[in-house]
């Protein structure tokens, strides 16, 4: 008998804090978004940027990090910024 009782207290004391716990009410914030901007000749639109490569330059290493959203030069496709900060293929 006292074993139930142990058990039917503990299933109440549970429910009520369980309860109490869970907020189907809270949303979460949104996150700030960037206008997506109008790219030049060449460059793409990434959430998620990265480093970009120059011309004439090596490539160098980029930690794969995401930095603020902007227009970049699309790498994949040979694009790189060349002196006058246009996106140009380069080989």
């Amino acid at each position: 008998m006292a074993t139930l009782l142990r058990i039917l207290f503990l299933t109440v004391v549970l429910s009520v804090t369980s309860a109490e716990v869970y907020d189907d009410t809270f949303t979460a914030p949104e996150e700030e978004k960037v206008e997506q901007a109008e790219c030049a000749v060449n460059e793409v639109w990434m959430e998620c940027s990265s480093c970009e490569q120059k011309c004439g330059q090596s490539p160098q290493p980029c930690p794969r990090v995401c930095q603020p959203a902007r227009c970049q030069c699309p790498a994949h496709k040979g694009f790189k910024r060349d002196v006058a900060g246009k996106c140009v293929f380069c080989e």
